[in-house]
């Protein structure tokens, strides 16, 4: 039964309510009755992967309709397809945060959240690509709303889009609403223990044959707007154990897991799937079997185990032991057995007086490296203003596969405490594959 319905989003419960489920699966399951969805099929693989039962398992309708009926009644006027792209993002993301806030409320035993659907500018270039096939001249009207010549190739029209999205999902104050919103319940999720298993996205050949017919994009526009501090990205690998090519580009990937030839059930019928969708429930029936066996364990450390490291994240004035016999203290510095081992020349933490430049370089994006004399040692700097005029800074310390990451906001001239975090990843012997 689908909760509720509003702007052609369908959020809620797609089954009964399961009494104690411990992995809630957020896809699309609307036309079971008609044919196997994506949804079923990604839970098929959670169950069997996880050896769990149909009661351990929540599915949660997760789906919205692409609407292009306003862009043909408006000849392609811009503001329709500019609205087209906008309720792209907006729409996704508020069915996410309606369905997480739900769980919260309705399901505090809940564990994982497993989400193999993703929304990025890139998505959106691809979906315009797609439905062309079904509405013949939406490329066209796209084009013209977004001030092209008519004529304009199809390369051109999907330069536009991409730009036009990369713009409106950064800027958009809509979007920007909804990407906060969601944001927070996925904090709330997290501080809860839920952790929450998203994936990286299928992008990877439609990027490069853009690429190849000279589409520019920026850095993020393959990027899902699901992911934050406080998801977990799974990418897709291949037979022989290599990331798949159609993962999405800088995805920000940070757990693999099988992604090709990936069997699934449903009923009287089963097949074999590619995709980060299907890499993504096996990650969640792995990180399953972490809170099960380390209950204490924060999201942030599975997370870490599942990438293949000893992982913690301390907010000022805490601490932890670490598997090296280290102490790790939240003091906004980086630890001292660190510069043990990569010795002098870099940045000490926020009472180092080059911190002091980065922050009072106001109005300016800053991002700074600094080599170590040994190979695989280095830092990395980070300053941005925020819309607030605070100073967002980021100091990312790197030897070998290990590293220390420091978060702090300054404004009206001090750090602000509770906003100052530190994170710490030592790898483990075990590869950085889920299992």
């Amino acid at each position: 039964m689908i909760g509720s319905t509003h702007q052609n989003i369908y959020t809620g419960y797609a089954e009964k309510r399961e009494v104690r489920p411990k992995i809630a699966v957020l896809d699309r399951f609307l036309g079971a009755d008609q044919g196997v969805t994506h949804g079923e099929m990604t839970e098929s693989v959670v169950l069997t992967t996880g050896g769990l039962t149909d009661s351990d398992v929540q599915r949660m309708e997760n789906s919205l309709s692409n609407s292009v009926d306003q862009i043909f009644a408006s000849q392609g006027e811009s503001e329709s397809v500019r609205d087209f792209i906008r309720n792209g993002a907006v729409r996704f993301l508020n069915a996410n945060t309606a369905n997480l806030k739900l769980l919260a409320e309705e399901q505090p035993d809940l564990k994982i959240v497993s989400q193999s659907q993703s929304q990025s500018p890139g998505r959106m270039a691809q979906t315009v690509a797609e439905l062309e096939r079904d509405f013949p001249g939406l490329q066209e009207l796209v084009g013209k709303g977004l001030g092209l010549e008519p004529g304009a190739n199809q390369a051109e029209v999907l330069q536009a889009v991409i730009l036009q999205s990369e713009e409106i999902f950064r800027d958009d104050k809509d979007v920007k609403q909804a990407r906060s919103e969601y944001e927070e319940q996925a904090r709330k999720a997290s501080e809860r223990g839920v952790v929450q298993v998203v994936a990286a996205g299928n992008l990877g050949h439609f990027a490069q044959s853009l690429a190849q017919a000279g589409v520019k994009a920026a850095p993020d526009t393959y990027r899902s707007l699901l992911v934050n501090e406080y998801t977990t990205v799974v990418g897709a690998l291949t037979d022989e154990g290599q990331p798949a090519d159609f993962n999405s580009p800088n995805a920000g990937i940070e757990v693999y897991a099988d992604g090709v030839g990936v069997a699934w059930s449903v009923g009287d019928k089963s097949g074999v799937a590619d995709g980060t969708s299907f890499a993504t429930p096996q990650v969640a029936a792995a990180a399953l079997k972490l809170a099960e066996a380390h209950p204490d364990w924060s999201p942030f450390q599975i997370e870490g185990a599942l990438a293949g490291f000893e992982a913690h994240r301390l907010g000022l004035g805490e601490q932890a032991t670490l598997g090296n016999g280290e102490t790790l203290v939240g003091d906004g510095n980086v630890d001292s057995f660190v510069f043990d081992i990569l010795g002098e020349g870099f940045i000490t933490g926020l009472d180092d007086q080059a911190v002091d430049q980065f922050v009072q370089a106001k109005g300016k994006n800053v991002r700074f490296g600094l080599p170590g004399n040994v190979e695989n040692q280095f830092q990395i700097v980070t300053a941005r203003t925020a819309d607030d005029g605070s100073r967002n800074f980021t100091l990312e310390t790197y030897w070998g596969e290990n590293h220390h990451v420091l978060r702090a906001r300054h404004a009206d001239g001090h750090w602000i405490p509770e906003q100052t975090v530190e994170e710490i990843h030592l790898s483990l012997p075990e590869p950085k594959k889920a299992s």
